[in-house]
C-alpha cells in the first residue's frame, strides 16, 4: 500500500490500495490522525477482515508538481498514479525483479528505475514504454540520481 500524509493536518490517507485476494481494493478514503499510529487502511467492508496484502513497494517517486507518484513492485513493474485523485495512470512492464529505486524527472515525463534484476531502466511515459536499458551492474541496483535534465545518471547497488 502506499499511504500521503498531509503534514499540516497530519492526516493519512490511503493512496494507492492493493486488492485482496479476491480482487477488490480496500476503501481508498481512509484517513487517521498520523500520531495515533498506522492508518486502518487495510480495513475490509464491516464485519469483515481486513483483506491479507499481495505485494510491496519498494521505491517511490512524485513529480515535482505533484501530480505523478511511481511506486516501484515486488511484481516487477511500476505503477503510476494521480495522487489528486488516486487514479491509476498507467503500468510499465520490463523488469524481471523488484523495483527498487525510482526518479523522475522535474517535468514528470522521463523516469529511472532500478531493479533487483541489475538493471536501471529509462522510461519515456508519453510513449508509456522503456527506451533504454542500461545493464551496468552485476547485483541489485538500489538508489539512483541524475541531472536535472537526466543527461547523466549515478545508480548504487550491491557490487
Amino acid at each position: 500500500e502506499v499511504i500521503t500524509y498531509d503534514m499540516q493536518t497530519l492526516q493519512a490517507h490511503l493512496l494507492m490500495p492493493y486488492p485482496s485476494s479476491s480482487g477488490s481494493s480496500s476503501a481508498a478514503s481512509s484517513t487517521t490522525d498520523a500520531g495515533a499510529g498506522a492508518p486502518d487502511a487495510a480495513a475490509g467492508a464491516a464485519g469483515q477482515p481486513p483483506p491479507a496484502p499481495m505485494r510491496s513497494s519498494y521505491a517511490l517517486a512524485m513529480s515535482a508538481a505533484g501530480t505523478l507518484v511511481a511506486a516501484g513492485t515486488t511484481e516487477s513493474y511500476i505503477r503510476l498514479m494521480d495522487p489528486r485523485t488516486g487514479h491509476k495512470v498507467m503500468k510499465l512492464k520490463g523488469h524481471t525483479d523488484n523495483v527498487r529505486a525510482l526518479l523522475l524527472n522535474k517535468e514528470g515525463s522521463l523516469l529511472l528505475s532500478g531493479s533487483s534484476d541489475n538493471t536501471v531502466r529509462l522510461w519515456d511515459l508519453g510513449q508509456q514504454r522503456c527506451v533504454q536499458t542500461l545493464n551496468v551492474h552485476t547485483d541489485s541496483v538500489w538508489c539512483l540520481a541524475a541531472s536535472p535534465d537526466f543527461s547523466v545518471v549515478y545508480s548504487g547497488g550491491r557490487d
